[in-house]
């Protein structure tokens, strides 16, 4: 279980970002969870997971698709 964290997105998260990288500095500090949209309208806050005891494992895994994938760098 890791911390959970409200942020304000600019440009506003959208419904289907759920799971996507949060990045402050170059580096991932967070996994998107939940937009804060009221009736609607979009607040531009999210509920984020906190990802930083697992940023060693996330680098391994980015650096082992570059190498499968070149052609995504």
């Amino acid at each position: 279980m890791r911390p959970g964290a409200v942020i304000y997105n600019n440009p506003k998260a959208i419904r289907g970002d759920s799971g996507g990288p949060v990045f402050e500095g170059g580096k991932i500090v967070a996994v998107q969870s939940l937009i804060s949209d009221p009736f609607g309208y979009n607040l531009g806050l999210a509920t984020v997971s906190q990802v930083g005891p697992h940023r060693r494992a996330i680098a391994r895994a980015i650096e082992a698709l570059q190498g499968a994938y070149p052609s995504l760098d």
